[in-house]
């Protein structure tokens, strides 16, 4: 017997509507996939990286404070423009 879901994706299919794949599917199914890909990335990245190690010029710490830092002046930006735009 197929379930509710999987009815209404055959009705959809038969009428030819597009089907949602991502909504209709169950957000914590959602979570563990992207939480697996993301495992899957950082592990791939973590030994590519062994193997050219004496090829970093910035650490990690440094560049992650330096993302932060223009995540920061780009929101600054960002305000600051929204209040000249406000303002006129």
């Amino acid at each position: 017997m197929a379930s509710a879901a999987e009815a209404r994706i055959a009705e959809d299919q038969i009428r030819g509507e597009q089907v949602d794949v991502i909504a209709d599917t169950p957000l914590v199914v959602i979570f563990l996939i992207s939480i697996v890909a993301l495992s899957a990335a950082a592990e791939i990245g973590h030994r590519l990286g062994l193997r050219v190690a004496g090829e970093a010029g910035v650490s990690t710490l440094e560049a992650a404070m330096l993302g932060l830092l223009a995540l920061m002046l780009s929101f600054t930006f960002a305000m600051a423009v929204a209040r000249f735009d406000a303002r006129r």
